[in-house]
C-alpha cells in the first residue's frame, strides 16, 4: 500500500507536461505512485519512465461504447469525459489503496500536499474554488463567469475510499454522460458545472488555502507571491502546486497586467519552462 495515488490525464500534445507533473509528485511525496491514462490509441514505452507507476489508455478504463461516448466531446472535454470513469477504474484495481488525487498534466507540485492529505482523511471528496476572496473590481463579471463554469475548478480533486465513494462515482458518471457534449453545461470543463453540488450530496470538504491550484483564475489573489529561502510563499503560507494552463494566454496574461518583470512567479515560470523543455528534448 502507498501513502497516495495521484493521477492525470493527457493526449500526447500534454505528455511531457504529464511527466513533469508526477516528477513533481514524487520529489515531494516519494511513496507516491502516479498513473497516466492517455487520451490515445497506444502507450509509450513505460521503461523509460520510472518515475511514473503506471500507464492506462482511456479506451481501456471500461466505458461502455467508447468511441461514440467520446465522440461527443471536443477538445478539452475529454478530460471531463474520463475523470469519473478514471477515478471508479482505480478504485477498483488498487483495491487497497484509499487515496485518490486528480491534478491536470500541466499541474507543478512545489511542496508536500500536507493540508489536501489532512483533509481527505475525514471526507469522501475534496474540492479547491476557484478563488477564495471577491474579485477587486466594481462589477461582479469575473463571479457570473465563475457561477456559469462551475464554483469549483475541475482541475484539482482528491478523493477517498469510503462507503459512499461508488455512489459519487456513478453520480458523477451518470450526469457526464447525459451531458453529451452540450455547450450550455460548462464549456469545456463540463464537470465543474456539476461539482457546485457535490457538498450538498456527499461528505465534502472544501480546501480554502491560498498555496493549492494557483492559476490564472485566482492568481489576482496572489499579489505576495515571493520566494523565500528556497520557498515559494502566498502570503504567510507555503505555495503547494501551481497550474500553468494558459488557455488563450490567459496566464500570461494576467501575470503581466499584475506583476513586475522580476517578481518571483516569473522565476517560477521560467523554471517550469525550463524543465519542460529538457523533457521535451530528451
Amino acid at each position: 500500500m502507498t501513502l497516495m495515488l495521484v493521477t492525470t490525464i493527457a493526449t500526447w500534445n500534454e505528455f511531457a507536461e504529464a511527466l513533469l507533473l508526477a516528477k513533481s509528485v514524487k520529489e515531494h511525496h516519494p511513496d507516491a505512485s502516479v498513473i497516466v491514462c492517455l487520451a490515445e490509441n497506444s502507450l509509450p514505452e513505460s521503461a523509460r519512465y520510472p518515475w511514473i507507476h503506471h500507464f492506462v489508455l482511456a479506451r481501456d478504463l471500461g466505458i461502455p461504447d467508447f468511441d461514440a461516448y467520446m465522440s461527443q466531446f471536443q477538445g478539452f472535454q475529454h478530460v471531463s469525459a474520463l475523470k469519473g470513469y478514471l477515478f471508479r477504474f482505480l478504485a477498483d484495481v488498487y483495491s487497497e489503496e484509499n487515496e485518490f488525487i486528480y491534478l491536470d498534466a500541466r499541474m507543478l507540485v512545489v511542496s508536500p500536499l500536507l493540508e489536501l492529505r489532512s483533509m481527505l482523511s475525514s471526507s469522501t471528496i475534496v474540492l479547491t474554488p476557484h478563488f477564495l476572496a471577491p474579485f477587486p473590481r466594481t462589477n461582479c463579471s469575473r463571479e457570473v463567469q465563475v457561477l456559469e463554469e462551475g464554483t469549483f475548478h475541475a482541475g484539482m480533486i482528491g478523493i477517498t475510499r469510503t462507503q459512499e465513494l461508488g455512489r459519487l462515482l456513478n453520480w458523477w458518471i451518470r450526469v457526464i454522460r447525459e451531458f453529451s457534449g452540450q455547450d450550455d453545461y460548462g464549456g469545456n470543463q463540463p464537470d465543474q458545472k456539476y461539482l457546485n453540488l457535490i457538498p450538498s450530496l456527499f461528505q465534502a470538504a472544501i480546501l480554502r488555502h491560498p498555496g493549492y491550484n494557483v492559476g490564472f483564475w485566482n492568481i489576482h489573489e496572489q499579489e505576495r507571491f515571493i520566494l523565500n529561502r528556497w520557498r515559494y510563499t502566498v502570503g504567510s503560507e507555503s505555495l503547494r502546486c501551481f497550474n500553468f494552463n494558459n488557455y488563450y494566454s490567459s496566464l500570461t496574461n494576467a501575470m503581466e497586467a499584475l506583476f513586475s518583470h522580476n517578481a518571483s512567479i516569473y522565476q517560477l515560470w521560467a523554471q517550469y519552462s525550463n524543465a519542460l523543455q529538457q523533457l521535451k528534448s530528451g
